[in-house]
Formats: C-alpha cells, sequence, structure tokens
C-alpha cells in the first residue's frame, strides 16, 4: 500500500547537494566548471574540472562536481570513482561522504552506505541531509530501531521536518504503536494545516485501525486540499467499506481509477466491493482488467478463484487459484482454496498436497488442518484425520465444525466414548439452532448404540 508519502527517493537529496562543494576564484577553471555544471553543460563541465585537476588546482572539489555529474548521469561506477578521489584529497567533507553513499544506496548496497552516512555524521551532527539518508538506509536494511533513532535525532535538530514525522511515524505504525505514529502525523497538520499530506496519512491510518469515521473526516479535508491525489479517494472507498457503505466505497474507488488506472488495488477493491454488492460478473469484469495490466497479480487471480469456485466452475477456479501461486508462492489462501476446487475434483492427492503445503507455509492456518482432515477421511484414512481434527481443535478451541467433524470421524472410527465426549464439547459452539439439533440426533444415536 502506498499509505506512506515518503517513498526513499534518492534524488530528493542529491538536488540540495549538488552545488554544495565551495566556489574558487573566478579565473581558475575550476569556477568555470561550476558556471557550466550550472547551466547543465555537462561535457563542458567535465572538461573544465579536469583541467583544474590537471593543475592541481581544487582537486577535493573538482573531483566532488565531477562525481556529482556522472551521478546525474547515472553513471554510478564513475561517479564513485569521483567521490573516493575527491575523499583521497579531503576526507573530511561531509558531503563527498553524503553523496558517495548515495551512490552505495543506488546500487543497493546499503551497509556501506550507512558506513559513510555516518562518518559524515560524525563530522557534523547537524548535517540532517546525512541524517535522513543515514535512517532511509537503515530502513532499507531492516534496522528499524536504528532509522526511528535517526528520525528523532533530527527532529530534536528540527521539529518542523514533515518528511521525518511522516517516516517516523509509517515505522510506529508498522509496530503496531499506533498512538505514537498518529502523534507524528498530527504533527504534520499543525506544521502544514494547508497540506494534504498530513490529513492523507493520519485519515489512512484511522481507517486501516477501523476507525471510520475520523478517518472519513481527515480524507475529506485531504481531498479539499488536493482532489487529484487517486489514494486519497482509495483509502476513503476502503473507510466506507468498512461502514458497510457499498455505493459510497464504490464510487470512491471509481473516482481513485479515474485518476490513477495503473493500480492494481485499485482495481482489486473495486471489484471486491462489486462481489459485496452481487454484482458478479461486473466484479469479474475487473479482475480480468487487472491481470491483463498484470498477468501474475496474485490477489486478482485468488479473488476471481473465489468467485468462480462459487460459480461452480472449477476448472476456471483452479487455473486461477494455481495463477495466484505462480504470482506468490507463500500464498496460503491460494493454496488452501486450490486444495478445496482440486478435491472438489476427486484429485484428493493434489489436495492434500496444497493443504500441506499452506501448513507449511502458516502452522496456525486452522483451515487447511480441517480441511486435510476432510480429505485424508474421504480417503478412509480416519487416523490421519483425526490427527488433523485434533490439531484444528488446538489452534481454533471454538471451532464448531472441526469439533463436529473429530466427533464425527471418532464415531466411525468406533470410539464412541471419545466422539460423545467431542459432540458434547461442540454443542455450546452451535451458532445456529440447526447445528444443535444436529449435535443433540448425533448424541442420541451414539446413546442407542
Amino acid at each position: 500500500m502506498s499509505r506512506h508519502f515518503v517513498p526513499f527517493l534518492l534524488g530528493s537529496f542529491l538536488c540540495v547537494l549538488l552545488t554544495g562543494a565551495i566556489w574558487a576564484a573566478p579565473e581558475r577553471p575550476f569556477h568555470r566548471g561550476v558556471e557550466l555544471y550550472k547551466s547543465g553543460k555537462y561535457d563542458l563541465a567535465i572538461k573544465a574540472f579536469k583541467e583544474a585537476v590537471s593543475k592541481n588546482q581544487d582537486i577535493a572539489q573538482a573531483h566532488h562536481f565531477l562525481g556529482n555529474i556522472y551521478l546525474n548521469q547515472s553513471q554510478l561506477k564513475k561517479a564513485r570513482e569521483e567521490y573516493e578521489l575527491a575523499l583521497a584529497s579531503d576526507p573530511k567533507s561531509k558531503k563527498t561522504l553524503n553523496n558517495l553513499a548515495l551512490v552505495y544506496a543506488m546500487e543497493g548496497k546499503y551497509e556501506p552506505a550507512c558506513r559513510f552516512l555516518k562518518k559524515a555524521v560524525a563530522l557534523d551532527g547537524n548535517f540532517l541531509e546525512a541524517r535522513f539518508n543515514l535512517a532511509l538506509a537503515y530502513e532499507q536494511l531492516g534496522q528499524v530501531a536504528e532509522a526511528i533513532e535517526e528520525y528523532r535525532m533530527i527532529l530534536a535538530i528540527d521539529p518542523s521536518q514533515t518528511k521525518a514525522h511522516g517516516n517516523i511515524g509509517n515505522l510506529y505504525f508498522n509496530r503496531k504503536e499506533y498512538e505514537k505514529a498518529c502523534a507524528h502525523y498530527q504533527r504534520i497538520i499543525d506544521l502544514e494545516p494547508d497540506s494534504y499530506k498530513g490529513y492523507y496519512n493520519l485519515g489512512s491510518s484511522y481507517s486501516d485501525l477501523g476507525r471510520y469515521d475520523e478517518g472519513i473526516a481527515l480524507l475529506k479535508k485531504a481531498l479539499q486540499r488536493n482532489p487529484s491525489y487517486a489514494y486519497s479517494y482509495f483509502y476513503l472507498g476502503r473507510a466506507y467499506l468498512g461502514k458497510e457503505d457499498m455505493e459510497k466505497a464504490l464510487n470512491q474507488f471509481e473516482k481513485a481509477i479515474q485518476l490513477d488506472g495503473t493500480k492494481d488495488e485499485f482495481h482489486n477493491y473495486l471489484a471486491l466491493t462489486c462481489k459485496k454488492m452481487g454484482k458478479e460478473d461486473r466484479a469479474i469484469e475487473v479482475y480480468q482488467k487487472v491481470l491483463k495490466q498484470n498477468s501474475k497479480n496474485p490477489m486478482a487471480s485468488y479473488n476471481l478463484g473465489c468467485i468462480y469456485f462459487e460459480k461452480q466452475q472449477v476448472d476456471k477456479a483452479i487455473e486461477h487459484f494455481r495463477n495466484a501461486i505462480s504470482g506468490d508462492p507463500k500464498y496460503v489462501k491460494a493454496h488452501n482454496n486450490l486444495g478445496l476446487a482440486l478435491a472438489e475434483r476427486g484429485q484428493l492427492d493434489g489436495a492434500i498436497e496444497s493443504y500441506k503445503r499452506a501448513q507449511e507455509l502458516d502452522p496456525r492456518f486452522t483451515l487447511a488442518y480441517y480441511n486435510l482432515g476432510m480429505a485424508y477421511r474421504k480417503q478412509n484414512r480416519l487416523d490421519d484425520a483425526i490427527d488433523q481434527f485434533q490439531r484444528a481443535v488446538v489452534l481454533n478451541p471454538s471451532d464448531f465444525d472441526a469439533r463436529v467433524e473429530l466427533a464425527t470421524t471418532l464415531h466411525k472410527k468406533g470410539r464412541k466414548e471419545e466422539a460423545g465426549k467431542a459432540y458434547r464439547e461442540a454443542l455450546p459452539l452451535a451458532p445456529s439452532q440447526e447445528d444443535r439439533d444436529f449435535v443433540q440426533s448425533a448424541l442420541r444415536d451414539l446413546d442407542k448404540r
């Protein structure tokens, strides 16, 4: 999801630092190179900077600017070499250290990036660009605590840094420290009341947390400030969906797609809403459109498989569940539902393998144990079936269906006393009078025998 408005964009810092070297006197080739650089005449600037180096003038600064040019041109190897030469002449240039770190980060080498950024920060603890880049690099390495600490340092130096508030809020949110996250999003609103960003981040967070009315109010304020931001409509739609106001949800998802039709998640939620409204044909049409854009989209394939399974078009369901797994081999529900579809086709061995794979991926996914138990029972492997139903009950003691099937299988196995106990434990969990009647009838049948 794109609830976060501050992604890892290295370029946002490059523009701050590329012109940061000290200028030399007007008559020197270095100064001529800077003027050419500022004019975007990079080829001539390169010649001027190289002339400065050849004359042993402004060596560190010339190499720094050469690195900047190559970085602008995405020639990362050359940029790295120039920054290293600059540091050889001036090892305490914090800006060169920062930009060299950016090269490593752009190459996906975040550990050396962190190393150089730490050196830059050690030279100047108030160097916010380096601290920000260090926090972002920590995020890429999954070092969340370190990233949070850097953002806290940034905010201690300058509490008005809204991007830092946004990023630290996202990290807290992902760690389920919701109050801290929302406090930082609120600070964005306080600092930039005319900007949509704070309202969007706080509103989308409330939507995720089930605080739908608060989320709706904030997202509407975000849209007043920026009516062209598609994700505000998307999260507004999700909030309405949470309130089961389907028409309004549908309307918001359609607006999001009108603004940006490339986002699979927009289409997925539109289709989900259509399905909930009983508009299955339109839901199928939307999911198929997603798959035309991305044939391996796991969610669209999975949801389409579910629709076809409900419509008893089992072969199509199997095809789409397999496609979902191809797009995401760890999609637990897709493995489970593929098993159900294969079992419906009488392919029990294939179904069993699918259920086992779901269990491997998520050992606490109760349905996979229940379904595997049912498959084993169809094969008359009663002991194996009993074992699976027992596992399902351990994972979810309130699972009425698992308890009933356990009792039924124990009864079939001739273990009447255990079957009676299982039925009696299931009875208080019966969700309907019909289910209670079934269990009581089974108990009476046991007593007769």
